[in-house]
């Protein structure tokens, strides 16, 4: 909008261009031009950045509310039995999936950059904006999927660790002090530590105690496990880069472990949760007709004792 009065104003008409810098205005040096010229530019960048987080900010909360008005009750929902249940986890997988693909598309533009001091080392925060949004969901998915095993207040307990302790992360990745992060650091992963026992506790309460984080062979057991693995390589990386203490600032290096991470994390869990979906509906497909198997044969029992009864009576 600032550079909008300039490209009417070129003179001629002939070529589309910026006019602050045809010919000096009362007398005004080049220098002073070029100063112009960079604060137009600026305003337009900051008009664009505004009008795109703008849009993004919009869209998604009609995205949340679409999914809140539409979706039953996750008080309800645990309460259900597996199908329903792994059904509203593949609807939440679904929202993570798109919410990280939109993340993605963003990070493309510079609109996200972050430029961390003192290293100079840039971020996109677009991709940490995923993390605070997704991770959440993702240990929601597992409360939901344990059922009425789990505690309720889990709900809200899972999630909210998640947030605090990304949250903390990426404070610690804005802060210019090295001290603050380190701090952010420590206490994010203690913050880290303790969700990863409410993990292990659920996989006991979800068995009765019959498997372990690291041992049984119950589905639910399997997705927490591969859950807490390929999020235990998020902080690992985070000490590694120049987040933290710098030991790799290779910037493409860092950049590309990021998404290998983020990608392994969610493809690997979403995955499992859509195949404990279909194997769920092949165990309910072999109850119906194990069911209808079992009727079948009493039918031919009930003909079979009708017969014998008929032949005695003499019929």
């Amino acid at each position: 909008l600032a550079l909008a009065p300039a490209f009417w104003q070129h003179s001629g008409g002939r070529q589309v261009g910026c006019a602050i810098a045809t010919q000096p205005k009362g007398g005004m040096s080049a220098s002073a031009l070029e100063q112009v010229e960079s604060n137009h530019k600026q305003a337009y960048e900051l008009g664009i950045t505004i009008a795109q987080a703008g849009s993004a900010v919009i869209f998604f909360s009609v995205t949340c509310w679409l999914a809140f008005a539409n979706g039953a009750r996750w008080s309800v929902v645990r309460k259900e039995p597996l199908q329903k249940r792994l059904a509203a986890c593949s609807a939440i997988s679904i929202f993570v999936a798109l919410f990280a693909t939109a993340c993605s598309i963003f990070e493309l533009t510079s609109s996200d950059d972050v430029i961390i001091a003192p290293e100079g080392f840039k971020v996109h925060l677009a991709m940490r904006v995923e993390w605070i949004v997704t991770a959440p969901l993702m240990q929601l998915c597992l409360v939901l999927m344990g059922g009425e095993r789990i505690p309720e207040e889990r709900r809200v307990l899972m999630p909210a660790l998640s947030v605090l302790a990304i949250g903390l992360g990426i404070s610690g990745t804005l802060s210019p002090n090295f001290t603050a992060r380190i701090v952010c650091y420590g206490v994010g992963c203690f913050i880290f530590a303790l969700l990863l026992y409410w993990n292990r506790e659920q996989v006991l309460e979800y068995t009765d105690s019959s498997d372990g984080l690291l041992t049984g062979n119950s589905e639910f057991r399997t997705a927490t496990l591969t859950l807490v693995l390929t999020w235990c390589t998020f902080p690992i990386w985070y000490i590694l880069s120049p987040e933290g203490a710098g030991v790799i600032d290779n910037e493409l290096v860092v950049h590309a472990v990021w998404s290998f991470l983020n990608i392994v994390t969610k493809v690997s869990f979403i995955m499992f949760i859509q195949h404990c979906r279909e194997l769920e509906k092949k165990e309910r497909e072999k109850r119906v007709l194990r069911e209808g198997h079992d009727m079948e044969l009493k039918r031919r029992e009930l003909s079979s004792a009708l017969e014998e009864i008929l032949l005695k009576i003499g019929v």
